[in-house]
């Protein structure tokens, strides 16, 4: 599930319907929240 949220965030990015900055934004809150499923926080 991680790897298709993260392709959907990418392909916004490579498509232009968000920016650099909300990328960014957006794979680090993806990251973090996959960190507090897996229980790593």
């Amino acid at each position: 599930m991680f790897y298709l949220l993260l392709q959907s965030v990418y392909q916004d990015y490579i498509t232009g319907r968000s920016d650099r900055e909300t990328y960014i934004n957006s794979v680090i809150r993806l990251a973090l929240d996959q960190e507090k499923l897996a229980g790593l926080v």
